[in-house]
């Protein structure tokens, strides 16, 4: 029996739409309520929805009786198993459908909808899954469940994800994505309903689709599993060391395995908790473990509904043997929930080496939130991070940003080069221009390699220094950035900053910034317009009170007078 039908055009072909089309709104009806209406009798208004948008219907479904088929006049019920159906029209006009129990099928041509025609094993393109379906379920679903049905476009991918919830509180749940084509067009949708009406319980909600601001595991249509992560992001932690991750997690709505999970990795052993199952868990590194939750809701399905679209707060920590995780987890609306577990693997050499950290998901994805880093008031900040950077893609909140890297050092200048690096090692000291106390975000990297003759040493931690004619630190001279040398004082270093380490070289107190000319390969020089009010000091340093023609130190920069 078909209950209801979404019909996708695609390339923009609106002609094909159907009478009394109602407009998909709260409290509107589609179908007669004695279930009478034929095959595409009625439907919905038709809706575009964009390479990048998502939309959201949420309604009541219910379906005729056999005594309501009868007084119809319908004598055959074509497919009982048949819950619901989608028809995708592309340029060809050739057709996809998809049923309630999982199996679809694509048609060499638009012209028929005998089942005979069409050939899943040379024309079907799809990946279709239900989930929790029983044998009655046609009744269940048909007596007035509520349905939630997301479609979703990531270009030429579209997924749609459906969740029926009966009056008796069980779940059937249906799962569809396939590639079509039209990465740029937009596709276009009508329900319609036969023998059976559905009542429309909340205004269709077309949004944009999720934008990811950092590092994506999964894949946006929520298809992937754990196998079609491609390039897993992996964080190395030393003995009693810490990693904290900040990420947002969105899941298909579908299936409690469909949530991200955090691994652990030594050798070839591995432990993997869960977030989706209130801490589920296996591994072969599972040993002296506990796992507890708090918050949690008290259903699979209002877990995903939770945890789909929450920001999550993660930390792993080190000490000993034992190894901590604990997530806090923000939905988007709801109480806070946490998710906390311990191991204390026996494996010789676990306590003493390095191990892996590596956040997974099934059938949805993870935005792995990006470094945040705010310039300084004078344009200039030193900066360091626990994760693999890449920084070809600085957002600042208002202006450029560029990152450096101290690449030499002479008598009263340091040299600084631009690096756009896509895969910068963490830890790696480096600094940022931009403008004065602009925030800048930097996606983290899947990895990195460090940077070779880089002067700028990265603190990830608090780092006391001693005084050191050796050590220079980021400082603010009346609006001026400069490196100081720390031989009277010491100084810590913040975690998350960076300072020069410059041993062997004898230089001035104070150094000035100045900028390598990649073309060239030395330092930028610029012609002295205008020298009033202006400070010179000579290449070793020294102010000038009345400069003569010759080549000074001016706001950082080497000029000639």
């Amino acid at each position: 029996m078909k209950t209801f039908l979404m019909a996708v055009c695609l390339l923009g072909e609106t002609n094909f739409a159907w009478a009394d089309n109602v407009s998909f709104s709260k409290g509107n009806t589609i179908g007669a309520t004695d279930n009478s209406t034929t095959w595409y009798g009625q439907a919905s208004e038709i809706i575009a929805v964009g390479p990048h948008q998502r939309l959201t219907l949420k309604f009541k479904t219910y379906t005729a009786t056999d005594d309501q088929l009868t007084a119809a006049g319908v004598s055959y019920v074509w497919n009982d198993q048949m819950t619901h159906a989608l028809n995708i029209w592309d340029g060809q006009q050739q057709n996809f459908y998809m049923k309630g129990n999982g199996w679809g099928w694509k048609a060499h041509s638009g012209e028929t909808n005998d089942p005979a025609d069409y050939d899943v094993s040379t024309n079907g393109v799809y990946n279709g899954k239900t989930y929790g379906w029983a044998a009655d379920y046609r009744t269940m679903i048909g007596t007035g469940a509520d349905v939630v049905m997301y479609i979703e476009r990531n270009g030429s991918e579209m997924s749609i994800s459906q969740t029926f919830t009966t009056s008796g509180g069980d779940k059937y749940n249906h799962y569809f994505s396939g590639t079509f084509g039209l990465a740029n067009s937009d596709v276009w949708l009508q329900m319609t309903v036969e023998n059976a009406h559905i009542d429309i319980t909340a205004d269709k909600e077309l949004t944009d689709a999720d934008a990811v601001t950092g590092t994506l595991i999964g894949k946006l249509n929520r298809t992937g599993r754990l196998a079609d992560h491609g390039a897993k992001v992996d964080f190395t932690l030393a003995p009693e060391k810490s990693l904290n991750l900040k990420f947002k997690s969105y899941n298909n709505h579908i299936e409690t395995w469909g949530t991200w999970l955090i691994e652990l990795q030594y050798e070839t052993d591995y432990y993997d908790v869960v977030s989706g199952t209130k801490g589920s868990s296996w591994g072969s590194l599972k040993e002296a473990e506990t796992v507890n939750t708090t918050g949690y809701p008290a259903t699979d399905a209002a877990i995903l509904d939770a945890l789909d679209g929450a920001t999550v707060d993660l930390t792993v920590s080190r000490s000993g043997a034992t190894v901590n995780i604990s997530a806090t987890i923000t939905p988007i609306s709801g109480d806070e929930m946490t998710l906390t577990s311990s191991i204390t693997p026996t494996k010789e050499g676990f306590a003493t080496s390095d191990i892996t950290v590596r956040p997974l998901v099934e059938l949805g994805y993870i935005d792995l939130l990006p470094v945040s880093v705010t310039i300084g008031a004078t344009g200039w900040t030193t900066f360091a991070s626990a994760y693999p950077l890449n920084l070809s893609t600085l957002t600042a909140s208002e202006g450029t940003a560029t990152a450096y890297y101290a690449s030499a050092a002479s008598g009263s200048s340091v040299t600084m080069t631009s690096t756009a690096s896509s895969g910068v090692a963490a830890g790696q000291g480096l600094a940022l221009k931009g403008t004065p106390d602009a925030t800048v975000t930097i996606p983290i990297a899947a990895s990195g390699t460090a940077i070779d003759g880089n002067k700028l040493v990265g603190c990830t931690t608090s780092t006391p220094l001693g005084a050191n004619a050796n050590y220079y630190v980021l400082v603010n001279n009346s609006g001026t950035a400069e490196f100081q040398r720390l031989d009277t004082n010491g100084a810590t270093i913040p975690a998350g900053k960076a300072y020069l380490d410059l041993t062997g070289v004898t230089l001035a107190p104070t150094l000035s910034i100045v900028f390598e000319n990649k073309t060239t390969g030395i330092s930028e020089i610029k012609t002295m317009r205008n020298a009033e009010n202006e400070i010179f000091f000579d290449l070793q340093g020294r102010k000038v009170a009345q400069p003569t023609k010759g080549l000074y130190i001016v706001n950082g920069r080497k000029v000639i007078k």
